[in-house]
């Protein structure tokens, strides 16, 4: 009996075991999701991972550009027994210029840029994607460019250019488009290049991650689309008296999404402007071979 114990012990000190997050998994791979900041802890040999960094997205500005999706980046190494934390940011809030910024096994991606806030007069910010630009009274105001800090792969894109509406922000997958007289440009799409991590983990939208937010219009009841990957919409003027109040310009929790830009701009009595949104959250997905740990 002491003996099959020995055995028995053997072979678990040479296996490996990992936990932390929210496990699922697919026909091939075991995945780790965390949706706040937490530790992926591994006991015994050391084990092969990949891992995808998304950061939180961008805020869209107050009468102004759409925000730009949070940075999205991938890497892998080969991680021996230890702790290893997972920093998830937050989507940024409106007047707020920082955005948060993820990360894993020191591997970072950036924070999506605010919209620019053409009431105030303010530019937009560069991030892992860019926010969008400013349109009346701001239309020397640049939008905000993507993939900042500078990496390759590119983590993000440029946000779009403001006309009299206000641009839509960058997302992973494209860069903001551009309004078009009154009417707020479209947020830029994510990216789907991670949809088997999507599918697995039941998280992104419809496949996509980090869609940038529409711009505001200055255009009774018209909405900007956020970018595929949860975007927010953009804002618009409404008449407040008939019409309901615009709440659909958040970017998608855990998504890195930007939020839609704020509409402005006054018709007449009795209308308002929608606010700008936030952004959404961002996430780490860590993912092993299931054959790794004798799955």
């Amino acid at each position: 009996m002491r003996h099959l114990i020995g055995i028995f012990s053997s072979e678990i000190s040479k296996r490996t075991f990992v936990s932390g997050g929210t496990l699922s998994s697919d026909s091939t791979y075991y995945y780790r999701t965390f949706t706040g900041t937490d530790n992926l802890i591994i006991t015994g040999p050391s084990i092969s991972v990949e891992y995808l960094v998304i950061a939180g997205g961008g805020s869209g500005g107050w009468g102004g550009g759409g925000g730009g999706a949070g940075g999205v980046r991938s890497s892998s190494a080969t991680l021996t027994a230890g702790l290893y934390p997972a920093t998830v940011g937050a989507g940024g809030a409106y007047y707020v210029t920082e955005t948060n910024p993820s990360s894993f096994n020191s591997f970072e991606s950036a924070g999506g840029g605010v919209g620019s806030t053409n009431s105030f007069g303010a530019g937009a910010n560069n991030g892992g994607s860019g926010g969008g630009a400013s349109g009346t009274g701001g239309a020397s105001i640049a939008a905000g460019f993507g993939n900042t800090p500078a990496t390759s792969p590119s983590q993000g894109n440029n946000g779009g250019p403001g006309s009299v509406g206000h641009g839509g922000g960058g997302g992973a997958g494209a860069s903001g488009g551009a309004a078009s007289g009154n009417y707020g440009g479209s947020g830029g799409n994510g990216t789907s290049s991670y949809s088997s991590w999507a599918s697995a983990t039941s998280t992104g939208v419809s496949g996509y991650y980090a869609g940038g937010g529409g711009g505001g219009s200055v255009e009774v009841a018209y909405q900007a689309t956020g970018g595929l990957g949860g975007g927010g919409s953009g804002g618009y003027i409404y008449n407040q008296n008939t019409q309901p109040y615009n709440n659909l310009n958040l970017g998608a929790t855990n998504s890195g999404s930007g939020g839609g830009g704020g509409g402005n701009g006054v018709v007449g009595s009795g209308y308002n402007q929608a606010y700008p949104g936030n952004g959404g959250s961002g996430i780490v997905i860590v993912r092993y071979l299931k054959s790794a740990i004798g799955g």
